[in-house]
């Protein structure tokens, strides 16, 4: 679907054979509502006026072509400025390659534009309806992120450390256990009580970390463990784009199930155990 390096029989934004400046677009995606939402959040074509008057009296137009190798899915979506896509979840999978671009909506004569390279200036071009103007950019969206608790964190022993550490610049959240600890907590591996009891107690302050960062922009928004939270979280709660700090207690015992009431009711259950064995 990549159509850079093709070379164009009349200027088109953003290719540096005919310009000196690029457009400055900006692209977020995030999940909503079961739907894949693309929307620039910046998008400027600096002094290339007349796309922008083409733009503005609908002679031309923003489009966004979608296109899912996986499902077969494939669209292109229009807008007067800017970009603003929604794609179902359930047409798509694995990863989507997205092209931006803007195109001439009708039959253009004699087009020039003086934004061009000088060696281009004074030059007109036949435009045909659909021919491309501006290459916004392109960009593959990966979408596989595993929401699962055990995707999103991960434990590894660590000879180096006394105490426990988290690292955040993998896939998943890593905890660094000590040794001792880390060894202590595989003697419950066969006991699937104690083991919840002890998982959540360790997996709680990583989580409640990592809630923090999601309210930070750029380091690691990236990581899959960051995208599941986000996922998490718009499930939990529609009304904002990530927790606030009140927010972050309720969330994370959504996450863990209500690791204090599964703390009591493990207890409950493990202590009838003994005292039926005992019997």
């Amino acid at each position: 679907m990549k159509i850079s390096g093709y070379k164009f029989g009349h200027p088109v934004f953003g290719i540096d054979d005919y310009y000196d400046f690029k457009p400055e677009i900006s692209i977020e995606q995030k999940i909503e509502d079961d739907y894949l939402i693309i929307s620039s959040i910046n998008f400027d074509l600096g002094s290339n006026q007349v796309l922008k008057d083409l733009l503005n009296s609908e002679q031309a137009s923003v489009v966004t072509e979608v296109f899912c190798s996986y499902t077969m899915y494939r669209e292109s979506f229009q807008s007067k400025v800017g970009v603003n896509v929604q794609v179902p979840l359930k047409k798509i999978k694995n990863k989507i390659e997205v092209l931006y671009f803007i195109i001439a909506n009708n039959e253009i004569s004699n087009y020039e534009n003086d934004a061009v390279k000088p060696g281009l200036n004074n030059q007109t071009f036949f435009i045909e309806k659909g021919d491309i103007l501006g290459m916004l950019g392109e960009e593959i969206i990966s979408l596989d992120v595993s929401t699962s608790m055990d995707s999103i964190v991960k434990i590894r022993e660590s000879e180096d450390n006394k105490a426990s550490t988290f690292y955040w610049n993998e896939s998943s959240i890593i905890i660094n256990l000590p040794s001792e600890a880390y060894q202590k907590l595989n003697k419950f591996k066969a006991s699937l009580d104690y083991q919840k009891i002890l998982v959540s107690s360790v997996l709680q302050p990583a989580l409640i970390h990592a809630c923090y960062k999601l309210q930070t922009e750029g380091n690691y928004s990236e990581k899959n463990w960051h995208k599941a939270l986000l996922i998490h979280w718009n499930q939990y709660n529609k009304q904002s784009e990530n927790p606030s700090k009140d927010d972050i207690p309720d969330f994370v015992e959504y996450l863990l199930k209500k690791p204090f009431g599964l703390l009591i009711d493990t207890i409950e259950e493990v202590d009838n155990k003994i005292r039926n064995n005992q019997v």
